[in-house]
């Protein structure tokens, strides 16, 4: 696994190409196919024991992919934050694309908020007046009486 790129899109949002290695994508499919294989049903198999090679020509060579995606990317999205010291990310990332080599290299582009870049302007030595308040015994009576006829109860 490795970053290959990050990119700020925009103000605070950063977008990541980062690569997985084929064995390591392999090893996703496999954990997906044992997941999902008791709930595919092949004819002339019982429940769960469909070879995945039998699954996968039936819907297709892609059929574990989005779950095995699903397994890998919390680490792959560990991995490409973690060791990153410019920015800081703040929500769930989102998968932009996803390319498929020959050899059997997957590239995942990935995009995540973070945190926003604050330049502090000269905020020394700015003076505020301080707001007086000014109560009356008489507003001090009314509303200790209010507040006594909101919790009374009638007998």
């Amino acid at each position: 696994m490795s970053v290959k790129n990050v990119e700020k899109v925009e103000k605070s949002q950063v977008a990541l190409t980062i690569e997985v290695g084929a064995a390591e994508f392999e090893a996703a499919i496999e954990k997906a196919y044992q997941k999902m294989r008791k709930k595919i049903n092949v004819q002339g198999f019982r429940p769960g024991k469909a070879p995945r090679k039998m699954i996968e020509k039936m819907y297709g060579e892609f059929v574990f992919f989005e779950d095995a995606i699903e397994e890998i990317f919390p680490e792959v999205y560990d991995f490409a934050i973690g060791g990153n010291t410019e920015f800081k990310a703040v929500g769930r990332p989102s998968l932009e694309n996803m390319d498929i080599a020959a050899d059997g290299t997957t590239t995942l582009t990935l995009s995540t908020e973070v945190y926003p870049e604050v330049t502090l302007g000269e905020y020394k030595g700015i003076e505020v007046e301080k707001a007086e308040a000014t109560v009356t015994d008489e507003q001090v009576e009314a509303e200790l009486d209010r507040m006594a006829q909101n919790v009374a109860s009638t007998e």
